[in-house]
């Protein structure tokens, strides 16, 4: 399966095995990040510690984004709660919805079923959709080895075997 799937059992298979460090991590996060640190008012996240720690040892409740967004290469998802849209293929391409509570597995499109929960899903992408800016090229050769692969590093080819 491909790391840049977007269906909801990529999202959760991908993100499983970090989970095991990350508790590890915000514990030691919590412990080392000063009560009066200052969050950058330019982010929209939220911290993770009261959600891997629990509410009794940090004191406070996981806060709650109204929805996620996803969006890599020709794929875009959002999810609110328990449903997903989810569409590949480009802005032209149909969108699908899914029901996690009932489908965990994203076999079955709901979308015509449930056509107010998929426009609300849809405004979210379109309020959350950034244009991804063209970037600047100062050496078109670095792009290009890169392109193809090559990192400076021979490639490692493995050893003729003949059997006699």
């Amino acid at each position: 399966m491909s790391d840049t799937n977007l269906l909801d059992f990529a999202v959760r298979s991908s993100f499983a095995s970090p989970v095991r460090w990350a508790v590890a991590l915000a514990a030691v996060l919590a412990v080392a990040r000063p009560a009066a640190a200052e969050i950058p008012k330019d982010t929209d996240g939220f911290s993770l510690v009261p959600e891997l720690l629990g509410q009794q040892a940090t004191g406070r409740e996981q806060q709650q984004h109204q929805y996620l967004y996803w969006e890599i290469g020709n794929q875009t998802a959002v999810r609110m709660g328990l449903w997903k849209a989810y569409r590949k293929g480009g802005e032209q391409a149909p969108w699908r919805l899914y029901d996690l509570s009932k489908d965990i597995g994203e076999t079955t499109d709901v979308a015509a079923q449930n056509p107010d929960v998929l426009a609300r899903l849809k405004a979210f992408a379109a309020e959350a959709h950034r244009p991804m800016p063209h970037g600047e090229v100062y050496d078109r050769a670095l792009v290009e080895k890169d392109r193809r692969g090559d990192r400076g590093r021979r490639r490692w080819v493995p050893p003729r075997v003949f059997l006699v």
